[in-house]
């Protein structure tokens, strides 16, 4: 918070200044870079987030806790779990192999105790080829309406 306002001081000083002596500046760029404001740039998010993320319940995450050692969030003071992007990487594998690929959670232990970059990988795989097929979806439906007697679907 102080170094928004402490930049917006020094933007409002230095506009002040580059409009008497130069016209053409960037000066906006280097304050919108100093100020970025995205939030990609996270490195923890809460138990709340990550669920509403799987659409899961938060005791569903404090479970697979206990069933997977693989997963290990950060707990901040009073037992807060923060989930960095690697752990949120583990529960996105962990439901493909749980929820989507209907394995039994022994099961689903065994494979990443023998092969946690491979499970890892499939599920990405799984990511992207749901993302092409959405795609490829939304694609054929827009060519049916351009040309709705030449396609068939």
């Amino acid at each position: 918070m102080f170094f928004r306002i402490f930049a917006k001081g020094i933007q409002r000083l230095v506009t002040k200044k580059l409009k008497k002596h130069y016209i053409n500046t960037n000066y906006d760029l280097f304050f919108k870079m100093a100020l970025n404001t995205n939030k990609n740039l996270k490195l923890y998010y809460s138990i709340s987030e990550v669920a509403e993320q799987f659409d899961v319940a938060e005791s569903l995450l404090r479970f697979w806790e206990q069933e997977f050692p693989q997963l290990k969030p950060h707990k901040a003071g009073r037992n807060i779990r923060q989930y960095s992007k690697e752990d949120i990487e583990m529960v996105k594998t962990i439901y493909n192999l749980v929820k989507v690929r209907g394995l039994k959670l022994a099961a689903a232990r065994k494979i990443l105790d023998k092969n946690k970059e491979g499970a890892m990988n499939i599920s990405e795989a799984i990511t992207k080829l749901k993302n092409i097929k959405s795609e490829l979806v939304t694609l054929r439906h827009n060519l049916t309406l351009l040309a709705p007697d030449e396609i068939e679907v």
